[in-house]
């Protein structure tokens, strides 16, 4: 209660402006009378995502943004404080102005974490820039990235025979609007979902059938075109299970299986078992995918609790701007990407391919253009 002395305390705060103002209106009111400061209880305030909202976005230094000038108000209510500013993607923190001794700026230090061994990073997805002197602008082609993994898998090279134009394009072009209607599934989609189920499948051979296996789809910030290739996505799942499992499985190979069985000879061959090994197992892995393609747009009934699956989801997720912060995909094996943002924290913060892959780091994939493949690397 106001007046009451207390030793230690937590909060955890939304970062939106009435939050703030409520936290700083309740502590106010510990303030001995006469005083602008509470003397004996220093605060250490975390600010997690410190690049997001939490920077003075106008244009003119003296006048804050509201949620930094909140953040600065609850400091100066304390006479002894310290602010730890926490964030992956620490782009936007650069512009602060490090003169300024009011402002976020870390005026300490600034420490980088180090990583595990095992930890991928983007480096290690998307490579750098070997020639500094080259300029920044310059798009350098694919093949001169040198990386750590080979995940990356370049949807440009799905030629429509008749138009000429990526199928990518023919699907969800750069600029589109909610209305756009998805008649079908891209080749190069096609693909991305066969390079997930042969990684479930050697996964599972592996021994990881417990654990949760989890494809992406992310290419439209609007939920209408979201929620239109969710359902192209669980038809086509149903289809692959049908053809797979329901027919009578080795007498005579289906369309489908073909493609599946060319992709892994293409790609799979050398992740230690063979084709009459992981064929059998392919339709386990359709009916463990089947009924569970998500859509992730914000709403509450799209939110998945993989705490409901003890054994073990296996499910594609397909998102939007939902993306952009907080969410943890788990057991991210493949990734079907397009974003034509150019903001730089955006961009990083959408890919959730970065993290701890122990056991299947060589089946996870990352499809993708040529052009978002260099953004990433200039971002490393």
């Amino acid at each position: 209660e106001p007046g009451s002395i207390f030793k230690h305390a937590y909060s955890v705060n939304k970062k939106n402006v009435s939050t703030l103002e409520n936290l700083i209106e309740f502590m106010e009111d510990f303030i001995d009378e006469g005083q602008k400061q509470l003397k004996n209880l220093p605060l250490l305030l975390i600010d997690d995502e410190a690049d997001n909202a939490s920077l003075n976005t106008k244009k003119s230094l003296i006048e804050s943004s509201r949620i930094n000038g909140l953040i600065k108000q609850l400091l100066s209510l304390f006479e002894k404080s310290s602010y730890i500013g926490y964030t992956a993607t620490p782009f936007a923190n650069v512009l602060v102005d490090p003169e300024n001794n009011e402002d976020l700026f870390p005026r300490n230090f600034i420490m980088t974490l180090g990583r595990p061994d095992n930890y991928i990073g983007a480096t290690h997805v998307f490579g750098q820039i070997e020639d500094d002197n080259k300029s920044k602008e310059e798009i350098l082609d694919v093949e001169e990235r040198e990386t750590e993994v080979d995940w990356f898998r370049n949807i440009d090279k799905f030629i429509n025979d008749n138009t000429g134009y990526e199928d990518w394009i023919e699907f969800v072009p750069d600029k589109h609007k909610k209305t756009l209607e998805i008649d079908r599934l891209p080749l190069s989609l096609e693909e991305a979902v066969f390079s997930f189920i042969l990684g479930v499948t050697i996964r599972r051979l592996r021994g990881d059938t417990n654990d949760h296996q989890t494809m992406l789809i992310h290419v439209t910030r609007f939920k209408d075109v979201q929620d239109k290739i969710v359902k192209h996505v669980d038809e086509f799942i149903e289809n692959v299970y049908s053809e797979i499992a329901i027919r009578q499985f080795g007498k005579s190979e289906n369309q489908i299986l073909k493609r599946i069985k060319h992709l892994f000879n293409l790609d799979f061959n050398n992740t230690g078992y063979t084709w009459d090994e992981i064929s059998p197992k392919l339709s386990n892995t359709a009916s463990l995918i089947k009924g569970h393609i998500y859509g992730i747009n914000g709403n509450s009934k799209d939110v998945v609790d993989e705490e409901q699956f003890p054994e073990g989801l296996v499910s594609i997720r397909i998102g939007g701007d939902k993306l952009s912060r907080g969410l943890t995909l788990p057991g991210l094996m493949t990734s079907y990407f397009l974003r034509t943002s150019r903001m730089y924290d955006t961009l990083m913060q959408m890919g959730r391919w970065f993290g701890y892959r122990d056991n299947y780091e060589d089946l996870c994939r990352i499809y993708t253009t040529g052009r978002l493949f260099n953004w990433y690397g200039h971002i490393a």
